[in-house]
């Protein structure tokens, strides 16, 4: 299912792996922004390391979210029509009236982006903060970065900065998963993260004491 927009848009986002610094600000800023329930994370960083011996030790965050992509296996997967859909702008959003929660998605997604909620009988997962989008410039996780890792537009617009960035840099994709055209792009990412085979899983427990 397609939902037509006005104008002809490419969401899409670069995350740049060498100002990632593990602060969490993002993952809290979508906790806040989407009132999610404690465990759950639609914005999550994996971290890897501690790599090798001192003095030449790597440790590197990686931020993961849903990668909106154009093959999405998630889309496949779903059992009901429209429940899962992309829009002409490249989201990939849950139409909450069609989803019976059935959860055949979540597992079907190798990043493992989608969670359910058991309580709403619901999957949920990153939209871009598709509800906010049309008031502001950038997603809650774009703009509580400290160290503007992330950056977020329209990769349709040759203007658009995350247009002229994409242009400058060879962007990689989290696992090397190419075919599935995902629109979450990698820049300056180590060679140990662009070698990962599979995506840590998400955090079981408590993000803080607050219960994030």
């Amino acid at each position: 299912m397609v939902e037509k927009t006005k104008k002809s848009k490419r969401y899409a986002m670069a995350v740049d792996l060498s100002r990632c610094f593990g602060c969490y600000a993002c993952v809290l800023a979508c906790k806040h922004e989407h009132r999610l329930p404690p465990g759950t994370h639609w914005m999550r960083i994996s971290k890897i390391g501690p790599i090798g011996a001192f003095p030449q030790v790597e440790l590197h965050f990686v931020p993961v979210l849903c990668m909106h992509c154009e093959n999405a296996p998630c889309l496949a997967a779903c059992p009901v029509e429209g429940a899962l859909y992309r829009r002409d702008d490249g989201i990939i959003a849950v139409n909450e009236q069609k989803c019976n929660g059935c959860g055949v998605c979540v597992p079907a997604c190798p990043y493992q982006a989608l969670s359910l909620d058991r309580a709403r009988n619901l999957v949920g997962k990153c939209d871009f903060c598709l509800p906010s989008l049309e008031k502001r410039p950038s997603p809650a996780c774009v703009m509580s970065c400290p160290g503007n890792a992330l950056l977020f537009g329209d990769t349709n617009d040759p203007t658009a900065e995350i247009s002229k960035l994409l242009s400058r840099r060879s962007p990689s994709f989290l696992l090397s998963r190419k075919a599935l055209c995902p629109s979450v792009y990698y820049v300056n990412a180590p060679e140990v993260v662009k070698r990962m085979t599979e995506v840590p899983a998400p955090p079981r427990r408590r993000f803080s004491a607050r219960g994030a």
